[in-house]
């Protein structure tokens, strides 16, 4: 156990606790961790973190670091800044994941249980009902794997935050990880767009793409448009009515516009992720199901999507994939 640090202070609404995870209790041998200080405040909190390398080759069970602290006021939020580094595990797998995986635990039960999928300090949070008293906070890194020379999967915790927010606004914007209920309208697009955390672009060529936004004319067209039936796109599917192609996102990375979509549309957005993985290697640029379509068709679509000196098209395009012919 350790004397951690907890306050409140104004440049932090609602803080209740922080405890830095350098001072942690690490149940674990000690070259499968690290406490790192000295470094820039600006990057860590007080200039320290807790390096999480793991139990991989060995018998023991997954790396715990805890804590055990007096929390001086009820707390109703989770906070955790961490970092990742991957590393891929080829078959026949002994891991799961590429990225490192870990638990967060109040008292024995777990309120996350996530990947740290970015290379860069990024919050990870939860929401939670905790008394003020005496607590254990738990952060178990649990699939770890190195290839020796090639590359070691780790990961880096900076500090554990509490906070009593209300019915105020969070302290960081959480991910989407579960589906919507059935029948759940999408949040508006101003809505999805404060929930969204920044990352960094992994494809800058979609750049062009990823900040495309429909004229007024276009998604008129798109909602008076009918197919063979007469039938409009919201008559077919009445969610169609909330699609505008505006998330409102100043300059996007296809991940901010990932998590957009998983927010609106109430999908958990690893999946997402993973799905536009299988359908384009989350690239905008991409055309799939090549057709022979007839010359009355040929036209319709995009000039990208044509192939010259044929009569073939692309009839699915972009990250997603969409497939769209005439006659649909």
């Amino acid at each position: 156990m350790v004397a951690a640090s907890s306050s409140y202070t104004a440049a932090s609404p609602g803080l209740v606790a922080k405890y830095e995870a350098a001072n942690f209790t690490v149940d674990g041998p000690e070259d499968a961790f690290v406490r790192k200080t000295g470094n820039n405040p600006r990057f860590t909190s007080e200039g320290s973190l807790l390096i999480m390398r793991g139990t991989y080759g060995t018998d023991r069970r997954p790396l715990t670091a805890s804590v055990t602290a007096e929390t001086p006021a009820h707390a109703d939020r989770i906070v955790m800044p961490v970092k990742g580094e991957p590393c891929v595990d080829l078959p026949p797998k002994d891991s799961f994941g590429r990225w490192p995986h870990f638990r967060v635990s109040i008292d024995g039960t777990d309120v996350i249980s996530t990947f740290a999928t970015w290379k860069r300090w990024h919050k990870v949070g939860a929401r939670v009902d905790l008394p003020a008293g005496r607590h254990t906070i738990s952060v178990t890194y649990d699939n770890d794997f190195r290839s020796e020379g090639v590359c070691d999967r780790n990961l880096r915790v900076d500090y554990v935050a509490l906070y009593d927010v209300g019915a105020g606004p969070d302290p960081v914007p959480y991910p989407q990880t579960t589906w919507a209920p059935v029948g759940t309208s999408p949040l508006s697009d101003s809505l999805a767009a404060a929930l969204v955390t920044h990352q960094p672009e992994d494809r800058p060529e979609n750049t062009e793409a990823n900040n495309y936004r429909p004229s007024d004319a276009e998604l008129s067209a798109f909602f008076g448009s009918q197919d063979p039936n007469g039938v409009t796109p919201v008559e077919y599917n009445r969610l169609a009515r909330y699609v505008t192609g505006r998330p409102g996102l100043s300059n996007p990375s296809t991940d901010d516009l990932i998590q957009w979509a998983a927010h609106k549309w109430g999908i958990p957005e690893d999946l997402v992720r993973a799905q536009m993985v299988i359908e384009s290697w989350w690239r905008q640029s991409t055309l799939g199901d090549r057709a022979t379509v007839p010359p009355s068709w040929y036209d319709q679509y995009p000039p990208q999507a044509r192939i010259a000196g044929t009569s073939d098209v692309y009839q699915s395009m972009g990250i997603s994939q969409i497939k769209w012919t005439p006659d649909n």
